[in-house]
């Protein structure tokens, strides 16, 4: 079974994921990286070329979940989601729960929420020009809170993160599945 782990952005998946692939001899697949890797451009750059607005958005969710189905046919992996794994947009552009992602995950992965104070966080990825703005003057830690009972709903286990280090993470999560070793093959 895989592992996957989702969580606001800057909250330490992919370095979390990296330390778990140690520790458990798996590959990490980021959503994001091959995102990347299939399109040829950064989301950042990919949302700017599309106009910036909601449509550049959705057409991301949708490639964004074209990628999921891809990573899911995957087997004993661990799956670096994109902070936004567990959104859609409605037609007015609002981010609503994703029904479809949320069920590939749950149906080929035991799927880790790091919980991270979003304050904390929203001051961490301010700093950082690779991640795309979230929407024009849009609060990060607000947009991080209205995405909690979305994590929340996805998750089989929640981790909170804390100031903690991707090694002492890792070391959480792997506590966390503990109980689901067994009964899942993980």
């Amino acid at each position: 079974m895989n592992i996957a782990l989702i969580g606001a952005r800057g909250a330490g998946k992919t370095k979390s994921s990296r330390r778990l692939s140690v520790l458990l001899r798996r590959a990490v697949v980021g959503t994001d990286a091959i995102f990347a890797y299939e399109t040829g451009q950064s989301i950042a750059g990919f949302i700017r070329k599309n106009g910036g607005g909601p449509a550049a958005w959705r057409k991301f969710r949708e490639q964004e979940y074209q990628i999921l189905k891809k990573a899911c046919r995957l087997k004993d992996v661990i799956l670096d989601c994109g902070g936004g794994i567990v959104v859609d947009l409605d037609r007015a552009g609002r981010e609503k729960f994703s029904a479809r992602k949320v069920r590939l995950l749950r149906k080929h992965a035991m799927v880790v929420w790091l919980r991270a104070d979003p304050d904390r966080i929203a001051k961490k990825i301010a700093r950082d020009p690779r991640r795309p703005a979230l929407g024009v003057g849009a609060d990060p830690a607000g947009i991080m809170r209205r995405r909690a009972p979305f994590y929340r709903r996805a998750a089989h286990v929640v981790v909170d993160v804390g100031k903690a280090k991707a090694k002492k993470i890792a070391a959480r999560v792997l506590r966390k599945l503990d109980p689901y070793m067994d009964e899942h093959a993980i």
